[in-house]
Protein backbone atom coordinates (compact mmCIF):
# COMPACT_ATOMS: atom_id res chain seq x y z
CA UNK A 1 0.00 0.00 0.00
CA UNK A 2 2.80 2.48 0.89
CA UNK A 3 4.39 1.79 -2.98
CA UNK A 4 1.02 2.62 -4.02
CA UNK A 5 1.06 5.98 -2.42
CA UNK A 6 4.77 6.80 -3.35
CA UNK A 7 3.85 6.06 -6.70
CA UNK A 8 0.65 8.31 -6.57
CA UNK A 9 2.82 11.19 -4.85
CA UNK A 10 5.28 10.87 -7.72
CA UNK A 11 2.93 11.08 -10.48
CA UNK A 12 1.56 14.30 -8.66
CA UNK A 13 5.43 15.39 -8.29
CA UNK A 14 6.09 15.13 -11.92
CA UNK A 15 2.55 16.94 -13.05
CA UNK A 16 3.93 19.52 -10.55
CA UNK A 17 6.98 19.99 -12.33
CA UNK A 18 5.84 20.02 -15.90
CA UNK A 19 2.92 22.80 -14.99
CA UNK A 20 6.00 24.65 -13.35
CA UNK A 21 7.76 24.62 -17.02
CA UNK A 22 10.55 21.98 -15.90
CA UNK A 23 11.82 20.05 -18.68
CA UNK A 24 9.65 16.80 -18.91
CA UNK A 25 12.42 14.40 -19.15
CA UNK A 26 14.62 15.52 -16.11
CA UNK A 27 11.38 15.70 -14.39
CA UNK A 28 10.65 12.80 -14.84
CA UNK A 29 14.36 11.47 -14.61
CA UNK A 30 14.59 13.27 -10.85
CA UNK A 31 11.32 12.09 -9.89
CA UNK A 32 12.15 8.07 -10.76
CA UNK A 33 15.64 8.42 -8.87
CA UNK A 34 13.81 9.75 -5.89
CA UNK A 35 11.44 6.83 -5.83
CA UNK A 36 14.20 4.47 -6.07
CA UNK A 37 15.92 6.07 -3.07
CA UNK A 38 12.24 5.98 -1.38
CA UNK A 39 12.14 1.81 -2.11
CA UNK A 40 16.11 1.24 -1.47
CA UNK A 41 15.41 3.28 1.95
CA UNK A 42 12.46 1.82 3.24
CA UNK A 43 12.91 -1.74 1.70
CA UNK A 44 14.89 -4.73 4.09
CA UNK A 45 16.31 -5.69 1.45
CA UNK A 46 19.20 -4.17 -0.97
CA UNK A 47 17.68 -2.70 -4.42
CA UNK A 48 20.33 -5.15 -6.24
CA UNK A 49 19.82 -8.15 -3.13
CA UNK A 50 21.97 -11.07 -5.18
CA UNK A 51 22.60 -9.34 -8.36
CA UNK A 52 26.09 -9.53 -9.69
CA UNK A 53 25.74 -5.62 -10.72
CA UNK A 54 25.13 -5.11 -6.91
CA UNK A 55 27.77 -2.19 -5.59
CA UNK A 56 27.34 -3.26 -1.98
CA UNK A 57 26.33 0.73 -1.31
CA UNK A 58 23.19 1.69 -1.28
CA UNK A 59 23.50 4.85 -2.81
CA UNK A 60 25.29 3.23 -5.73
CA UNK A 61 22.39 0.82 -5.84
CA UNK A 62 19.90 2.97 -7.27
CA UNK A 63 22.31 4.48 -9.89
CA UNK A 64 22.74 0.58 -10.97
CA UNK A 65 19.17 -0.09 -10.91
CA UNK A 66 18.32 2.76 -13.15
CA UNK A 67 21.30 1.94 -15.41
CA UNK A 68 20.48 -1.78 -15.34
CA UNK A 69 16.57 -0.65 -16.39
CA UNK A 70 17.95 1.65 -19.31
CA UNK A 71 20.14 -1.11 -20.50
CA UNK A 72 17.15 -3.60 -20.72
CA UNK A 73 14.97 -0.84 -22.66
CA UNK A 74 17.21 0.65 -24.94
CA UNK A 75 17.98 -2.68 -26.43
CA UNK A 76 14.14 -3.50 -27.32
CA UNK A 77 11.68 -0.64 -26.95
CA UNK A 78 14.24 2.18 -27.21
CA UNK A 79 15.92 0.93 -30.58
CA UNK A 80 12.35 1.05 -32.13
CA UNK A 81 11.43 4.47 -30.75
CA UNK A 82 14.65 5.69 -32.03
CA UNK A 83 13.93 3.92 -35.70
CA UNK A 84 10.31 5.29 -35.74
CA UNK A 85 11.65 9.08 -34.69
CA UNK A 86 14.09 8.92 -37.47
CA UNK A 87 11.50 7.46 -40.05
CA UNK A 88 8.99 10.08 -39.08
CA UNK A 89 11.59 13.04 -39.15
CA UNK A 90 13.45 11.98 -42.12
CA UNK A 91 9.54 11.96 -44.00
CA UNK A 92 8.86 15.08 -42.24
CA UNK A 93 12.09 16.51 -43.82
CA UNK A 94 11.22 15.23 -47.20
CA UNK A 95 7.47 16.52 -47.34
CA UNK A 96 5.69 13.39 -47.20
CA UNK A 97 3.77 14.01 -43.88
CA UNK A 98 2.84 17.37 -45.76
CA UNK A 99 1.35 15.65 -48.55
CA UNK A 100 -0.46 13.26 -46.65
CA UNK A 101 -2.15 15.61 -44.06
CA UNK A 102 -3.02 17.69 -47.46
CA UNK A 103 -4.86 14.90 -49.27
CA UNK A 104 -6.47 13.92 -46.34
CA UNK A 105 -7.79 17.30 -45.12
CA UNK A 106 -8.69 18.22 -48.96
CA UNK A 107 -12.64 16.66 -48.03
CA UNK A 108 -13.00 18.72 -45.11
CA UNK A 109 -13.72 21.49 -47.19
CA UNK A 110 -16.47 21.02 -48.64
CA UNK A 111 -18.06 20.65 -45.05
CA UNK A 112 -20.01 24.00 -44.35
CA UNK A 113 -21.12 22.87 -41.14
CA UNK A 114 -18.78 24.25 -38.50
CA UNK A 115 -19.16 21.83 -35.62
CA UNK A 116 -19.43 18.88 -38.10
CA UNK A 117 -16.56 19.73 -39.64
CA UNK A 118 -14.66 20.16 -36.23
CA UNK A 119 -15.52 16.40 -35.53
CA UNK A 120 -14.85 15.03 -38.25
CA UNK A 121 -11.39 17.09 -38.28
CA UNK A 122 -10.92 15.09 -35.26
CA UNK A 123 -11.43 12.25 -36.40
CA UNK A 124 -9.42 12.35 -39.76
CA UNK A 125 -6.71 13.55 -37.15
CA UNK A 126 -6.55 10.57 -34.90
CA UNK A 127 -6.51 8.52 -38.22
CA UNK A 128 -3.48 10.33 -39.37
CA UNK A 129 -2.00 9.85 -35.89
CA UNK A 130 -1.63 6.09 -36.35
CA UNK A 131 0.72 6.89 -39.42
CA UNK A 132 2.08 9.98 -38.36
CA UNK A 133 3.31 9.22 -34.26
CA UNK A 134 4.50 12.62 -33.95
CA UNK A 135 2.24 14.83 -31.66
CA UNK A 136 3.84 17.99 -32.63
CA UNK A 137 4.54 16.85 -36.08
CA UNK A 138 0.92 16.01 -36.42
CA UNK A 139 -0.45 19.80 -34.35
CA UNK A 140 1.91 21.68 -36.46
CA UNK A 141 0.36 20.15 -39.79
CA UNK A 142 -3.24 20.26 -38.23
CA UNK A 143 -2.52 23.75 -37.37
CA UNK A 144 -1.61 24.85 -40.92
CA UNK A 145 -4.08 22.67 -42.82
CA UNK A 146 -6.90 22.00 -40.58
CA UNK A 147 -7.04 24.57 -37.83
CA UNK A 148 -8.05 28.22 -41.19
CA UNK A 149 -10.82 25.81 -42.14
CA UNK A 150 -12.51 25.26 -38.40
CA UNK A 151 -12.14 29.33 -38.02
CA UNK A 152 -13.53 30.05 -41.75
CA UNK A 153 -16.48 27.97 -41.36
CA UNK A 154 -17.34 29.80 -38.01
CA UNK A 155 -15.46 27.67 -35.26
CA UNK A 156 -13.87 29.84 -32.35
CA UNK A 157 -10.03 29.72 -32.03
CA UNK A 158 -10.50 27.38 -28.69
CA UNK A 159 -12.60 25.36 -29.64
CA UNK A 160 -10.57 24.51 -32.84
CA UNK A 161 -7.24 24.36 -30.72
CA UNK A 162 -9.37 22.14 -28.26
CA UNK A 163 -10.23 19.98 -31.25
CA UNK A 164 -6.41 19.77 -32.90
CA UNK A 165 -5.11 18.96 -28.92
CA UNK A 166 -6.83 15.61 -28.66
CA UNK A 167 -6.29 14.67 -32.20
CA UNK A 168 -2.86 12.14 -30.89
CA UNK A 169 -4.59 12.00 -27.06
CA UNK A 170 -5.39 7.81 -28.36
CA UNK A 171 -1.72 7.11 -28.99
CA UNK A 172 -2.89 4.61 -31.50
CA UNK A 173 -0.90 2.61 -34.06
CA UNK A 174 2.00 0.04 -34.11
CA UNK A 175 4.80 2.69 -34.13
CA UNK A 176 3.35 4.43 -31.04
CA UNK A 177 5.71 3.50 -28.22
CA UNK A 178 2.89 2.61 -25.80
CA UNK A 179 1.55 0.40 -28.14
CA UNK A 180 5.24 -1.30 -28.51
CA UNK A 181 5.71 -1.67 -25.00
CA UNK A 182 2.27 -3.12 -23.85
CA UNK A 183 2.72 -5.60 -27.34
CA UNK A 184 6.05 -6.89 -25.60
CA UNK A 185 4.17 -7.50 -22.12
CA UNK A 186 1.60 -9.42 -23.94
CA UNK A 187 4.14 -11.53 -25.96
CA UNK A 188 2.09 -10.29 -29.05
CA UNK A 189 3.19 -8.55 -32.38
CA UNK A 190 2.25 -4.65 -32.17
CA UNK A 191 0.39 -5.03 -35.21
CA UNK A 192 -1.54 -7.89 -33.43
CA UNK A 193 -2.16 -5.70 -30.39
CA UNK A 194 -3.38 -2.65 -32.86
CA UNK A 195 -5.91 -4.50 -35.13
CA UNK A 196 -7.20 -7.36 -32.08
CA UNK A 197 -6.65 -4.68 -29.15
CA UNK A 198 -6.85 -1.32 -29.73
CA UNK A 199 -9.77 -1.00 -33.12
CA UNK A 200 -12.66 -2.25 -31.62
CA UNK A 201 -12.08 0.06 -28.83
CA UNK A 202 -10.42 2.96 -30.86
CA UNK A 203 -14.06 3.23 -33.60
CA UNK A 204 -16.11 3.45 -29.92
CA UNK A 205 -13.50 6.36 -28.67
CA UNK A 206 -13.28 7.85 -31.66
CA UNK A 207 -17.23 8.20 -32.52
CA UNK A 208 -18.01 9.53 -28.60
CA UNK A 209 -14.90 12.53 -28.68
CA UNK A 210 -16.03 13.43 -31.87
CA UNK A 211 -19.84 13.41 -31.14
CA UNK A 212 -18.67 15.36 -27.20
CA UNK A 213 -16.61 17.72 -29.82
CA UNK A 214 -19.69 18.23 -31.55
CA UNK A 215 -21.84 18.97 -28.72
CA UNK A 216 -19.73 20.64 -26.59
CA UNK A 217 -17.69 23.10 -28.31
CA UNK A 218 -21.20 24.32 -29.88
CA UNK A 219 -22.43 24.50 -26.20
CA UNK A 220 -19.63 26.28 -24.95
CA UNK A 221 -19.10 28.97 -28.19
CA UNK A 222 -22.71 29.57 -27.91
CA UNK A 223 -22.68 30.56 -24.42
CA UNK A 224 -19.31 31.90 -24.27
CA UNK A 225 -20.01 34.53 -26.50
CA UNK A 226 -23.28 35.21 -24.94
CA UNK A 227 -21.37 35.98 -21.87
CA UNK A 228 -18.71 37.96 -23.50
CA UNK A 229 -16.12 35.81 -22.41
CA UNK A 230 -15.60 35.19 -26.37
CA UNK A 231 -15.94 38.10 -29.10
CA UNK A 232 -16.18 38.04 -32.78
CA UNK A 233 -12.82 38.45 -32.98
CA UNK A 234 -12.24 34.81 -31.52
CA UNK A 235 -13.97 33.52 -34.05
CA UNK A 236 -11.50 34.98 -37.07
CA UNK A 237 -8.34 33.76 -37.96
CA UNK A 238 -5.46 35.98 -36.53
CA UNK A 239 -1.89 36.52 -37.28
CA UNK A 240 -0.33 35.64 -33.76
CA UNK A 241 -1.75 32.03 -34.57
CA UNK A 242 -0.43 31.90 -38.08
CA UNK A 243 2.25 29.18 -38.59
CA UNK A 244 5.49 29.45 -40.40
CA UNK A 245 5.33 26.74 -42.63
CA UNK A 246 8.81 25.43 -42.86
CA UNK A 247 7.79 21.97 -44.31
CA UNK A 248 9.51 21.38 -48.12
CA UNK A 249 6.59 20.29 -51.11
CA UNK A 250 6.72 17.07 -52.45
CA UNK A 251 4.85 15.01 -54.64
CA UNK A 252 1.68 13.34 -53.90
CA UNK A 253 2.86 10.13 -54.40
CA UNK A 254 4.96 10.61 -51.06
CA UNK A 255 1.95 10.55 -49.14
CA UNK A 256 2.33 7.10 -49.48
CA UNK A 257 5.13 6.86 -47.51
CA UNK A 258 3.63 6.81 -43.90
CA UNK A 259 1.43 4.43 -44.71
CA UNK A 260 4.20 1.79 -45.87
CA UNK A 261 5.50 0.46 -42.66
CA UNK A 262 1.64 -0.06 -41.47
CA UNK A 263 0.69 -2.11 -45.01
CA UNK A 264 4.27 -4.11 -44.44
CA UNK A 265 3.65 -5.00 -40.58
CA UNK A 266 -0.20 -5.90 -42.17
CA UNK A 267 0.72 -7.83 -45.17
CA UNK A 268 3.28 -10.06 -43.23
CA UNK A 269 1.25 -10.80 -40.17
CA UNK A 270 -1.16 -13.25 -38.81
CA UNK A 271 -3.98 -11.46 -40.83
CA UNK A 272 -2.77 -11.84 -44.53
CA UNK A 273 0.44 -13.87 -44.79
CA UNK A 274 2.72 -15.35 -41.90
CA UNK A 275 5.68 -16.78 -44.21
CA UNK A 276 7.37 -14.14 -43.53
CA UNK A 277 8.03 -12.47 -39.79
CA UNK A 278 8.57 -8.85 -40.62
CA UNK A 279 9.61 -6.89 -37.56
CA UNK A 280 8.65 -3.52 -36.89
CA UNK A 281 11.96 -2.48 -36.53
CA UNK A 282 12.53 -3.97 -39.63
CA UNK A 283 9.39 -2.53 -41.60
CA UNK A 284 10.63 1.01 -40.25
CA UNK A 285 14.14 0.45 -41.95
CA UNK A 286 12.87 -1.22 -45.13
CA UNK A 287 10.37 2.13 -45.47
CA UNK A 288 13.11 4.17 -44.41
CA UNK A 289 15.50 2.69 -47.46
CA UNK A 290 12.55 2.70 -50.04
CA UNK A 291 11.84 6.40 -49.49
CA UNK A 292 15.53 7.30 -49.42
CA UNK A 293 15.83 5.25 -52.81
CA UNK A 294 12.53 7.14 -54.32
CA UNK A 295 13.69 10.64 -52.89
CA UNK A 296 17.01 10.32 -54.56
CA UNK A 297 15.79 9.28 -57.59
CA UNK A 298 13.55 12.08 -57.87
Amino acid sequence: MFGIICVLLGVILVGFLIVKRYYAPWSLFLVGIILLAVMATISPEPLLHGAKSATKSAFFDVIQYFTNQSKSILVGLGLNIMIISGFADYLDKIGATRSMVEIAAKPLSYVKSPYLLLALAYALGQLINVFIPSAVGLGVLMMLMVYPLLISVGCSNVAAVACIITMSALDLGPASANSILTAKLASISPMEYFVDGQIPVAIVTVIAVAATHFFYQKFMDKRDLASGKLTAKDFELHSEFEVKDERKSAPKIYALFPVLPIVLLFIFSKFVYSGYRVELATAMMTCTLFSFLVDLSG
